[in-house]
């Protein structure tokens, strides 16, 4: 058997007031989200691009160690995962009300991500193990934000 008791309409209004409230506003939930998504980007890095569904990033071509030296892929200098990984100048984080924008202004970047006809593709961001990320880091935002709305009712 299912039944609830319903004391009045005004504490069921409240609580969908703070529900709204919440939605309108998901600025507390983009911390969770940009810790989520830059501990991925050092998963990605740790494992050269074997996180989620691409298979890792094709090696280097014999002409880049040539020139430049044996290191990991992608890091050459380290400023493109270092502006995804922790702030620097070049970490994009513009967290709003209702979305939040998160990258790189590493000029090279989209390269990597998109490959040139000299260069194959080795994705940053691989669509599957972002969308993991992110729906981690909705739940877990999500289900604070719950504590902390049935904290504060009475």
């Amino acid at each position: 058997m299912f039944s609830f008791a319903f004391d009045g309409v005004e504490p069921f209004e409240i609580g969908l007031t703070r529900v709204k409230h919440m939605l309108n506003d998901l600025s507390p939930l983009w911390d969770i989200v940009e810790k989520e998504l830059e501990a991925l980007m050092h998963e990605e890095e740790a494992n050269q691009g074997g996180v989620g569904g691409i298979g890792g990033w094709a090696p280097l071509a014999q002409s880049t160690i040539d020139r430049y030296g044996d290191h990991p892929i992608l890091y050459l200098t380290g400023r493109m995962f270092e502006s995804l990984m922790q702030e620097t100048a070049d970490t994009i984080y513009e967290p709003g009300p209702t979305m939040m924008v998160w990258g790189t202004s590493v000029e090279y970047a989209h390269f990597h991500q998109e490959g040139t006809d000299r260069m194959p593709a080795r994705p940053i961001f691989d669509s599957e193990a972002l969308h993991e990320a992110l729906n981690r880091s909705l739940a877990k935002g999500a289900r604070e934000l719950e504590m902390l709305w049935t904290s504060g009712r009475k």
